[in-house]
């Protein structure tokens, strides 16, 4: 299965800024699972590039171990460097002898900034003074949208401003998810597309020429698949406390006004504000507003697979864990239908749009 579906006009343009005749700072960044590492791993492929992936450990460390990839592709151990404007400064030099332009990715680079807060200063000052001039393609990507969009994209961040281009990811649209499916008719892919969204890496896992339902058990319910665990891992990565997060997405599967999730999450109203901000800013939640005179906002899960999750398996933790078979036979089967009947409104939303923007519609 292809994994670069719909992604053609993001890698076009990455090749248009590559083929450019000055340095290129891009800003590529999405929710987690998205599909930019593809997206860049397509873009370098046949490239000259140095591929970082920034992890949980301090500055010094991310240092040394960015060190040992720009070994590795200079086939040569740099000098003694402990710091990364003399790193930066040696990718300088080793630029200069480079026949084409030369690429460098920190991928997962709020990392970076979790470790060190002026680490946008000091990148603001390392493409000012070493890079901006030469045959250099920095990427800096990120998962975390919120940090990417006030550390590295916000008009307060030291970086503001030095960008060339920056691409915002977006998960695909019902009309790209019925390619992965290609074998399957309409009413069979809407089913799967309502249980894992609309992520490459859920889609993928949702095996063509199985129902819904033995997908379901053999690919969340069952211990030690990858999305058994998905939901819970999600948020550990972005969130330090999941706990108070977990009771607000399980009662938003249930409910959508602020005075009924506070109730259901057993949550003081004055505090719901921050965590919904948080849950927003992560692109996990949407909100949208009434037109009534009571002027009430609804709070809807935004990702399908989550809302799936929150809705049937969360609740039910202890049968998911002893008795999965019966979840899936006594709460998911005969509660499905209804459930999936809101996941239909959206795709004929999708539709509609679709058919005022281009004629015919994509089915």
């Amino acid at each position: 299965m292809n994994l670069f579906i719909d992604r053609e006009e993001e890698l076009e343009f990455l090749n248009k800024r590559y083929h450019s005749l000055k340095a290129e700072f891009i800003v590529l960044y999405g929710r987690r699972r998205v599909g930019k590492s593809e997206l860049i791993k397509q873009f370098v492929k046949d490239k000259s590039a140095i591929y970082f992936l920034a992890t949980k450990t301090n500055t010094q460390d991310q240092l040394q171990k960015f060190l040992q990839r720009v070994s590795s592709f200079f086939s040569e151990y740099p000098p003694q460097i402990n710091t990364w404007e003399a790193c930066f400064d040696y990718l300088k030099k080793k630029a200069k002898t480079q026949t084409e332009k030369l690429i460098i990715v920190f991928d997962e680079f709020p990392y970076l900034i979790s470790a060190n807060n002026e680490i946008p200063s000091l990148f603001q000052m390392l493409w000012d003074e070493y890079l901006r001039e030469e045959n250099i393609f920095l990427i800096l990507t990120g998962s975390s949208i919120s940090m990417m969009e006030t550390e590295v994209l916000g008009s307060k961040s030291p970086l503001y401003g030095r960008r060339t281009a920056q691409i915002r990811l977006n998960p695909f649209k019902f009309k790209d998810v019925l390619k992965f499916y290609p074998h399957s008719k309409l009413e069979e892919v809407i089913p799967f597309y309502a249980v894992v969204g609309n992520l490459p890496l859920y889609l993928l896992e949702f095996e063509e020429k199985k129902t819904v339902f033995e997908n379901i058990y053999q690919k969340i319910l069952l211990k030690k698949e990858l999305l058994n665990a998905e939901a819970e891992f999600l948020l550990r990565e972005e969130l330090r406390d999941p706990s108070t997060y977990q009771s607000i997405l399980e009662a938003l599967a249930t409910t959508s006004t602020a005075s009924d999730i506070a109730q259901k999450a057993h949550i003081e109203m004055h505090n719901l504000d921050k965590y919904l901000k948080v849950l927003l800013n992560l692109d996990l939640i949407q909100k949208e507003s009434a037109l009534t005179k009571a002027k009430k906002n609804h709070y809807y899960i935004k990702d399908n697979f989550l809302d799936f999750w929150y809705k049937f398996c969360f609740p039910n933790a202890s049968l998911r864990e002893e008795a999965p078979e019966q979840l899936l036979n006594q709460f998911i089967k005969p509660n499905f239908n209804s459930w999936l009947g809101r996941k239909f409104e959206s795709v004929c939303k999708e539709a509609l749009w679709e058919l005022n923007r281009t004629k015919p519609a994509f089915f």
